[in-house]
């Protein structure tokens, strides 16, 4: 995919949104301050 630099921040900035709406994400951030693995579901 080659695209200009404006457009693949907002590309990217979008797609980060949603990555943060998942429950793996909340267990990503959990398990990184109880310095445990994180249990992963893909969801």
């Amino acid at each position: 995919m080659d695209l200009p630099l404006d457009a693949a921040r907002e590309l990217a900035a979008s797609y980060q949104g949603i990555a943060q709406d998942t429950t793996d994400h909340d267990e990503a951030i959990a398990a990184f301050l109880e310095e445990r693995p994180p249990e992963l579901k893909g969801r």
